[in-house]
């Protein structure tokens, strides 16, 4: 298609500009350039002086924008304060150039993405975030229904740059938008796990040792000043190593022992009431502690300046995770209904691709012939699904008519049977009466006989004694 293009006027130097209009000509996709150029007339010098071509120059046609994949995660309506949320794309995005902006009405609250709270995690084609439940008061949020948009977010004053770009810089065509709900759970049936890390502790050279576990166990015990009873709230779950003399344990503190189960609290009341004592409450007791201990630390260093480093104890605390009790389990397992489209869009956002110009890109033509295929492949599977279950059903329903037939073959054979017996019988008594018959007048016959002898004798004899 060159010779669609005018050739541009040349510079006093021999140099002419041409644009290169590529769109909906060719394919999306990666591709290689070279221009090769010559000289009409040839000048008549070597043939290498006549021509010239340019070095290869590679690059990605791609003018598909990305777009959202299914719904956003997780599929469900309630989702627990500080779990991730995230939205699924047909292609890998950019991390740093979106908007985002989460709003809760009933509290008065909007977070953008460079609020605190705000903790945002991308991983190719899924852009996940949460609500950091340790820079909130989580009993506010209890039960609230919220909106989330991501992608250009203008104000009435400001027009943004920023969007949801692919890897070739495509932005999609209108922003993502969903509204969820964080679940009314009870916070005093809860339980939390958090990490802690703590400095110079005595028992701890063997952090796999139940003397490390203890004296973690203490130092979190002293600092929430806790009764004996309370203290077993508090379980560490496992221990690990850190940097220099430190270690990191993740603990686990349970839910309060009050027996029987309190009655939920109207959001207008929870706002009123904060109670300490359940399993949040308690973490945002040992988080005020911690910085407190922070900044007494700060200044007998900034004080004694010979000796820094020496400070024991928790140095940090943090990636809270809230744990609904058993009762509370329905508000946040998804429907079964959902549970396997949600698992293929999981498993979607998991999958990896090349980024850069080396990354297949696929047009929503492709795209739409992919779809079409696959349905018509579906459509042929079920076709091919359907006759093969009307020949199964054919040949069930031949052998069982041939089955009845022979079946029928048999009670005649059988009726002809017995007819062929009854048929013999009689011939049978037949012949018997006949033999009877025939015995008798055997029996007449020779009783004649004799009769006759016994007469031709008597016969002869009287004549023999009139002789005499």
């Amino acid at each position: 298609f060159a010779a669609e293009y005018a050739y541009g006027e040349e510079s006093d130097y021999g140099y002419s500009t041409l644009k290169w209009a590529l769109a909906n000509k060719v394919p999306e996709g990666t591709y290689e350039i070279r221009v090769d150029a010559e000289c009409h007339p040839q000048l008549g010098g070597p043939a290498d002086m006549d021509l010239y071509s340019t070095p290869i120059l590679s690059g990605v046609i791609d003018l598909t924008p990305p777009e959202q994949y299914g719904g956003a995660l997780p599929l469900r309506e309630s989702v627990l304060v500080g779990e991730e949320l995230a939205v699924v794309f047909t292609e890998p995005v950019r991390c740093e150039a979106f908007d985002l902006a989460v709003t809760v009405d009933d509290i008065d609250v909007e977070l953008d993405r460079n609020d605190p709270p705000i903790q945002i995690v991308c991983d190719g084609r899924k852009v996940g975030f949460q609500i950091d439940p340790t820079k909130i008061n989580v009993e506010d949020w209890i039960g609230m229904n919220f909106t989330v948009e991501m992608g250009k977010i203008s104000t009435a004053n400001i027009e943004s740059k920023s969007n949801v770009f692919d890897l070739n810089g495509n932005a999609i065509e209108r922003n993502v938008k969903f509204e969820k709900t964080f679940a009314n759970i009870d916070l005093n049936q809860a339980s939390t796990s958090f990490t802690v890390t703590l400095n110079n502790m005595n028992h701890c050279s063997n952090v796999s040792s139940q003397m490390c576990s203890d004296e973690i166990k203490e130092t979190i015990t002293t600092l929430l000043i806790l009764s004996p009873n309370d203290s077993n709230r508090i379980e560490v779950e496992s221990v690990s190593q850190g940097s220099g003399s430190a270690v990191s344990a993740r603990i686990k503190m349970l839910p309060t022992n009050n027996e029987g189960r309190r009655l939920r609290q109207s959001k207008a009341l929870s706002k009123s009431v904060s109670d300490t004592n359940h399993s949040v409450g308690l973490f945002r007791e040992l988080q005020k502690a911690v910085e407190e201990e922070q900044s007494k630390a700060r200044i007998l260093v900034a004080a004694d300046t010979e000796s820094p480093g020496l400070r024991t104890g928790i140095v940090s605390i943090g990636e809270m995770k809230i744990m609904p009790g058993q009762s509370d389990m329905k508000l946040v397992k998804t429907d079964p209904g959902m549970q396997e489209e949600e698992e293929e869009l999981y498993r979607y956002a998991s999958m990896k691709g090349t980024g850069g110009s080396s990354q297949p890109i696929m047009s929503k033509v492709e795209r739409k012939t992919m779809i079409d295929e696959i349905k018509k492949e579906e459509r042929s599977m079920v076709k091919e699904i359907e006759n093969k279950s009307k020949i199964r059903e054919k040949a069930i329903m031949n052998e069982i008519k041939d089955s009845k037939t022979c079946e029928e073959t048999m009670i005649i054979r059988e009726e002809a049977m017995m007819s062929k017996i009854e048929r013999m019988s009689d011939i049978e008594d037949a012949l018997f009466h006949e033999l009877k018959q025939s015995k008798e007048k055997s029996l007449r016959f020779e009783w004649m006989v004799v009769t006759l002898v016994c007469v031709g004798i008597s016969f002869f004899a009287f004549l023999s004694l009139k002789r005499w």
